[in-house]
């Protein structure tokens, strides 16, 4: 490799999915990136907006079960897990070929707390839900950052959703909610208000390119 290619981004691996599209596996200064339709799904900037954004949670906060809705290339996985070894996360992905990638590169890897669920994470948080008070038990984080290149499903700001994500956490748990700013189909204000309906406290911050919310 020229050292010039350091600098550049390559392109390592582009696969077709049904799902998102075209997914592309980006290189750049060493380190690998998840792309659907121009816009960074894993890696990059994705990592260090996480990285931001979890450092805003008391550094006492107890975590012990973490629910992560859109893994992706599993970017936040590995961000959790390097802050709290001992913590169980549930990560649910709607498709297999971003968890493929995940693997290849991104090194995630199902473990004895880390459990990878392929399923369409707004009707597997409605089914937990119902299935809750029976026998599952609830989450003290659950980190929401489902899109599909810009987009995101037209459920994901229904009440019904939003009520579902807050009877699944435990009384101190909070729900952070990853938004791109530019997205035409969500009014960031009437979104707030909907969210305010729901939860006790709800803030956000403006990293970048995106709004970071958060719901307790």
């Amino acid at each position: 490799m020229k050292l010039l290619d350091w600098f550049i981004p390559q392109i390592v691996e582009t696969i077709p999915s049904d799902i998102n599209g075209e997914i592309k596996v980006v290189k750049l200064y060493g380190n690998y990136s998840l792309s659907v339709d121009g816009l960074t799904q894993s890696g990059g900037l994705v990592k260090d907006i996480w990285e931001k954004t979890l450092n805003k949670l008391p550094i006492d906060k107890l975590l012990n079960n973490v629910l992560v809705l859109g893994v992706g290339g599993g970017t936040v996985i590995q961000i959790l897990k390097k802050r709290h070894p001992y913590i169980s996360i549930t990560g649910i992905e709607i498709d297999p070929k971003m968890l493929d990638l995940a693997k290849k590169y991104f090194g995630l890897s199902e473990t004895e707390r880390i459990c990878l669920i392929i399923a369409d994470a707004i009707h597997w948080v409605s089914n937990y839900y119902y299935q809750n008070n029976l026998y599952s038990s609830k989450f003290d984080l659950i980190l929401v950052d489902l899109f599909i290149g810009k987009k995101i499903p037209s459920e994901f700001e229904g009440e019904k959703f939003l009520s579902n994500l807050k009877g699944l956490l435990n009384p101190q748990g909070v729900v952070i909610i990853n938004l791109l700013k530019d997205n035409p189909s969500t009014n960031l204000d009437l979104f707030i208000a909907k969210l305010k309906n729901i939860f006790s406290d709800v803030s956000y911050s403006q990293p970048l390119v995106n709004y970071i919310i958060y719901c307790s």
